[in-house]
């Protein structure tokens, strides 16, 4: 898959709760970020704020709910791209690869760069034995983020397999 960046209309601008979530997301404050989440749904509908929830419901153990929860973001916002990667990793989480390809797919091409749709996209390539797009993609993860010990891990397990 050629990820290029789309062409799709511009998205709005989040609101301050909403960014203030992201930021609790992003620190790893389940219960802040939860609470910022909610109070900014309750201002406006946004695809990141129920990304935000299903994240930390995620983070709880349920996975069910977070899956609902980025279909709810999705519905708000079908360009979603935190909601899209999201629902792509906890989807290879259950080992549903060819579903989560679908969805990373789509985060990319709405504009996804984290280190993490790169490594999901990694697995998913090596789960469906495509071990050179899985060290690209491995290799693309830790150009955005050099620490990320399991895109590290993930391109050492492909490289050794490819020798």
């Amino acid at each position: 898959m050629e990820r290029t960046k789309s062409k799709l209309p511009a998205k709005r601008q989040s609101s301050p709760s909403t960014r203030e979530a992201l930021l609790a997301r992003e620190a790893g404050d389940i219960d802040k970020a939860l609470a910022l989440a909610k109070s900014a749904l309750s201002e406006q509908a946004s695809g990141e704020a129920h990304a935000v929830i299903a994240w930390a419901l995620a983070a709880r153990g349920d996975l069910d709910s977070a899956l609902v929860e980025c279909e709810r973001a999705l519905a708000c916002d079908p360009q979603c791209a935190l909601a899209l990667s999201d629902l792509g990793h906890y989807l290879i989480e259950r080992g549903d690869f060819d579903n989560a390809a679908s969805y990373l797919e789509r985060a990319f091409e709405s504009g996804a760069t984290s280190s993490r749709v790169h490594y999901d996209w990694g697995r998913v390539s090596a789960q469906r034995g495509m071990l050179k797009r899985a060290a690209q993609a491995y290799r693309d993860a830790l150009a955005v983020d050099p620490s990320y010990q399991l895109a590290a891990d993930g391109l050492m397990q492909v490289t050794q397999s490819l020798n």
